[in-house]
């Protein structure tokens, strides 16, 4: 039984998350065992499922609430568990802190991965640690996994690595009008309405401020539109004060944190995302897969567009220019089955699953 070690920051149910527990569900039962290590008190839906697989959370005291505990019961988990671990994953945007991977080191985990999920981050404090750190993984770290080439460029700027693709179970994920007749009625969304998705945390790269601008103006345009907003987070308060000071309380539906993200895409028409930066969103993929139509920022990584359904636009042009696009794809799109773009484009899980199984195993064969 080959043991691995999943280790990241907090365990949202969010994109990092979600690629983790894809992994997790494809996996072999009989040959591979998952563990976490976590520096987060709460539990969600992710967690639970974890737990229900089998999977044991490991957690720990976080570097802001104590830095001298952080490090000294980091060196006493190694420490403790030196030997059971065939592979640690760290997964994460930024890499201000290496000590998990140098603990990893220190007491001789074979397989060591750093896999970044990200292409940028906020804070000065943040990014300068991370630029100080990232020259340190070419001596920590055994493999350099990212979601995308910026991703890449943005934690290897001077190794190689390379690109594991946010993989999906395309199948949960096709396009189905009765499973879409049903999440429509328990939403409360009749037939006749138009319906915006976003699926984000909210913070503030993911720009919900400015999405709810667009909202607003495709309102005059097409007034039998609703937003669906996926996620939480701690500007969820602010943009429900923008919602209500818009008038657009009755158009905009708040669904929280939700782990049937593909039934509700079928409720959608189409998806928009204006994030200020991404690594790969792995939310657009499952967006591609869906057969929804996808108006997203030109920040984001171009290599998301696995199909026709993906449109760029700048941020820098105003919301005005958004609403004409969703405009003119409600006019001129019907959903199609799109496996066989997700698949040809190297996004099926079990493609993943099949090559990191590989890597978490290869440093124990003698």
């Amino acid at each position: 039984m080959t043991k691995v070690l999943f280790i990241t920051d907090k365990f949202m149910v969010a994109g990092t998350e979600t690629f983790i527990m894809n992994v997790v569900r494809a996996s072999d039962k009989d040959c591979f065992h998952y563990d976490f290590l976590i520096f987060y008190e709460g539990m969600n839906a992710y967690i639970e499922e974890a737990e229900a697989m089998g999977c044991h959370f490991h957690r720990l005291k976080s570097r802001r609430e104590s830095p001298i505990q952080y490090y000294r019961q980091l060196n006493n988990f190694f420490c403790e568990h030196q030997g059971e671990y065939n592979a640690v994953h760290w997964c994460g945007g930024d890499i201000s802190s290496i000590a998990p991977l140098f603990y990893a080191y220190k007491y001789k985990v074979p397989v060591r991965i750093v896999h970044s999920h990200s292409s940028s981050c906020d804070g000065l404090h943040t990014n300068i640690l991370h630029r100080i750190n990232r020259n340190f993984l070419r001596f920590l770290c055994t493999d350099n996994f990212a979601c995308s080439t910026l991703a890449a460029k943005f934690f290897f700027p001077y190794g190689r690595s390379v690109i594991i693709k946010n993989g999906i179970d395309v199948a949960k994920y096709a396009f189905d009008e009765t499973v879409r007749e049903k999440m429509r009625e328990e939403l409360g969304i009749t037939p006749s309405d138009y319906v915006i998705g976003h699926i984000g945390r909210f913070v503030g790269v993911k720009n919900h401020k400015f999405l709810i601008d667009v909202f607003k103006k495709l309102q005059v345009s097409l007034p039998e539109s609703k937003l669906l907003l996926v996620g939480i987070g701690e500007l969820m308060g602010n943009i429900k004060i923008q919602v209500h000071d818009s008038g657009l309380d009755n158009r905009v539906l708040f669904l929280g944190q939700r782990n049937d993200v593909n039934r509700l895409m079928q409720a959608m028409d189409a998806f928009v995302m204006p994030s200020l930066y991404e690594g790969l969103p792995f939310v657009l993929v499952e967006a591609q897969a869906a057969s929804l139509p996808c108006i997203i920022s030109s920040t984001i990584n171009r290599d998301v567009k696995i199909s026709p359904l993906v449109a760029f636009e700048e941020l820098s042009g105003g919301s005005g220019k958004w609403v004409e696009k969703i405009i003119e794809i409600r006019n001129n799109h019907i959903r199609t089955n799109m496996e066989c773009y997700v698949v040809e484009s190297g996004f099926s899980v079990k493609d993943t699953v099949y090559y990191l199984e590989s890597i978490y195993s290869k440093k124990i064969e003698k």
